[in-house]
């Protein structure tokens, strides 16, 4: 079955999908609908990866060499008359044709938007304070080793899954930032804001520091098993559409059936958060060539 065109009526095999897809089809399948309900009516229309589609295809593209390695890569604005089609084809159909993207720095805006606008961030609201709190005075190896170890396991699955999806992309990233610019810190800077948000601007604004900080260690730490590969051959193929038969294609940056604790190096961010302890995250300065934003 190809993964595409939206049901009139939101269509699933039970009563909670179905509610879930009916949600979907009437605001749209993906941008602003909770994830878990953009999940279930994908899986209504033969998807069965374990990251929304939306992030798995955004990811894919951004992947590929010729826009891993783009200078200010997620912080450059692309072009929004792009943009406003790429977001169409998502709201209509759940996926775009990448090979019909111009601007490599659209996709990225895509997948920002998107986080964003999740109704529930990634990271939820009532882990806000939380992880601000553990960021600003937990020192103590030990006790910051059990409160990671607590706030990744009180995630939702879904929203634990992707997370570890996005960040493992995010490093690879980073690994490029000879050519790209984007160090871990900043990425953090600009994805930092649509994963981890309060519902108050002032608040929001204040500790920008504390989760650029708190973004940076979770971006360095080692989230996927070490046999996973990355393959940049894989990720720069074509991939027009999604059908169950090819909707992992593509790179996995995580083994989707571990969600185990030894996924997460525990050490390394008790090791990060002492050395950065105290420590000011530059913020960029801005400018308006190319839209850029910096």
């Amino acid at each position: 079955m190809v993964f595409g065109r939206k049901s009139k009526k939101g269509r699933s095999s039970s009563g909670g999908g179905k509610a879930a897809g009916a949600v979907a089809a009437t605001r749209g399948c993906t941008f602003g609908v909770e994830m878990k309900d953009h999940m279930a009516w994908a899986r209504s229309k033969g998807y069965k990866d374990n990251v929304p589609p939306i992030i798995k295809q955004t990811v894919q593209f951004l992947s590929r060499e010729s826009c891993i390695k783009l200078p200010g890569l997620f912080r450059k604005a692309g072009d929004f008359a792009e943009a406003k089609v790429i977001r169409k084809a998502y709201e209509t159909n759940g996926m775009v044709n990448l090979d019909s993207i111009r601007d490599e720095h659209t996709m990225a805006k895509t997948l920002k938007d998107y986080l964003r606008e999740l109704p529930t961030p990634l990271i939820p609201y009532e882990l806000y304070p939380v992880c601000i709190d553990m960021q600003r005075t937990v020192n103590d190896p030990d006790a910051k080793r059990d409160a990671v170890r607590e706030l990744m396991q009180s995630l939702d699955p879904l929203a634990r899954t992707t997370l570890k999806y996005l960040l493992s992309f995010f490093r690879k990233v980073s690994q490029h930032s000879d050519d790209n610019l984007m160090t871990p810190s900043n990425i953090a800077l600009v994805i930092g804001p649509n994963i981890l948000r309060t519902t108050d601007l002032g608040t929001e604004v204040r500790n920008t520091g504390f989760v650029a900080q708190f973004v940076t260690e979770l971006i360095t730490l080692k989230f996927c098993p070490s046999s996973t590969k990355y393959s940049a051959a894989s990720a720069s193929a074509p991939s027009p559409s999604y059908s169950s038969d090819h909707a992992t294609a593509g790179v996995d940056y995580l083994d989707d059936e571990s969600d185990d604790d030894d996924d997460f190096d525990l050490d390394a961010l008790v090791s990060n958060t002492a050395r950065m302890s105290g420590s000011q995250v530059a913020m960029p300065c801005r400018h308006s060539e190319n839209g850029a934003v910096w």
